[in-house]
């Protein structure tokens, strides 16, 4: 493919990296996890999200790693509406754990379960110190305990104001 096509279609190097990522965060299918127990939920959850991960790699990688740069224009808003799509995965799987809290908690709790799933991922991925099904144990016990005792003390806080 010549660079003059490239241009004609994305305009530049940037704009094909971002359509490449929007493809990417595009083609995520939610994942099955309505049904069943808290912790049948949040681990279906788990090795979805793991997978998801797992099977654009590279790109992933590469988000992470630039996260510390300076991305092109656009890219960041790509990568939060990527996030914020994966944390309604996790509003679903969380369900009743999260239900009786305000929104913005509740929110809060589903992004922090996609962050934790981030973090496992680049044990897993990038330094090797588990494995797949390691990283799932240990996520889904996390996510299930954090989920419980967060939502425990913020209903109490909040009957407390």
């Amino acid at each position: 493919m010549s660079w003059a096509l490239i241009a004609h279609y994305f305009g530049d190097k940037a704009g094909l990296y971002r359509a490449v990522l929007e493809s990417i965060a595009g083609s995520a299918r939610q994942p099955d996890v309505i049904e069943g127990t808290l912790e049948e939920r949040v681990g279906a959850l788990v090795e979805h999200g793991l997978l998801t991960i797992s099977h654009s790699r590279s790109s992933w990688l590469a988000i992470v790693a630039g996260a510390e740069f300076e991305q092109p224009e656009g890219i960041p808003a790509i990568i939060e509406r990527g996030r914020e799509r994966a944390a309604d995965y996790a509003l679903a799987a969380l369900g009743d754990a999260t239900t009786h809290l305000p929104v913005d908690h509740a929110r809060a709790m589903a992004r922090l379960v996609v962050s934790m799933i981030e973090t496992g991922a680049q044990e897993w991925l990038i330094r090797s110190r588990v494995d797949r099904e390691e990283a799932v144990a240990m996520l889904t016990a996390s996510i299930v305990a954090v989920a419980v005792a967060a939502g425990t003390a913020l209903h109490r806080g909040s009957d407390v104001h």
